[in-house]
């Protein structure tokens, strides 16, 4: 997949701004970078949902203009952040909806359909939980059932957005591995965005930094997470270190002895 000089804009308020981006198949891609920066807009473009005004998308080979809707439903799923459905379906239900693309015209299930729904159930882990109402599964168990669906439509491509946000430390865990599990298994290409710069460093085969709509930088986690980059993309100071368990780095923010209050003898 490929970005080439795109551009886009709300209205007058430019977003994403002559960016030109190269991402393999099979990568687990992580784009990072502060808030307002344009991240879920370029999961928006790549998903095809939002029309860059300048620049080209090629996607699988092809350009992204070029798929049909109902086509790349069924190469490309994105899990959002904050999914609330408006009615308590049950896991199973809302599942099955992943396989929207691949249904005929009158919209039946077939027996296929049922299955690669068990499927995708079974890889998460929910296989107990099938029938439970989702208003009555916790954090991580709602999150797991959004990556159930998005894997019903069987994508060579998932994006997610913001996947671990307000999880805690054990679910965000459990969902990078299940992720990465994911992606090994079916050959997926993973594209994540994230806040968590140490955890998407400890995921991450590739990673972009973007700020302002503009790429500040790309490449793999240690190429990325530098003092200097961090410092132009979110305008703080930052330590860089080796993870003592990994071949990747760790950031940690200095302390200050001048600041007031906190835990600072």
């Amino acid at each position: 997949m490929s970005l080439q000089a795109v551009w886009f804009a709300y209205g007058r308020q430019t977003v994403i701004e002559d960016l030109s981006l190269d991402i393999a198949e099979g990568d687990f891609f992580a784009v990072i970078g502060p808030n307002g920066s344009g991240k879920t807009t370029l999961l928006r473009l790549i998903l095809g949902s939002l029309t860059p005004r300048a620049g080209d998308i090629t996607v699988f080979g092809r350009p992204l203009a070029g798929y049909s809707r109902r086509e790349l439903a069924r190469r490309i799923a994105l899990v959002p952040q904050g999914s609330v459905p408006v009615f308590s379906y049950a896991v199973e239900e809302i599942v099955r909806m992943g396989r929207a693309p691949h249904l005929g015209l009158l919209g039946f299930e077939a027996a296929e359909d049922l299955d690669e729904a068990s499927r995708a159930i079974a890889a998460v882990g929910l296989q107990a939980l099938a029938r439970r109402p989702l208003d009555q599964l916790s954090g991580g168990e709602q999150q797991r059932v959004w990556i159930a669906r998005a894997l019903c439509q069987q994508p060579r491509l998932m994006l997610l957005d913001e996947p671990t946000a307000a999880l805690d430390m054990g679910h965000q865990l459990q969902i990078m591995r299940l992720l990465a599990r994911l992606r090994r298994e079916r050959k997926m290409t993973v594209v994540m965005v994230s806040h968590d710069l140490n955890l998407a460093a400890m995921f991450a085969t590739r990673m972009l930094l973007i700020h302002g709509g503009r790429a500040v930088c790309s490449g793999t986690p240690k190429e990325v997470l530098r003092p200097t980059h961090i410092r132009t993309a979110y305008g703080c100071e930052v330590l860089v270190d080796r993870h003592p368990q990994g071949d990747f780095p760790r950031l940690t923010l200095p302390v200050d002895p001048t600041d007031d209050g906190g835990n600072l003898v």
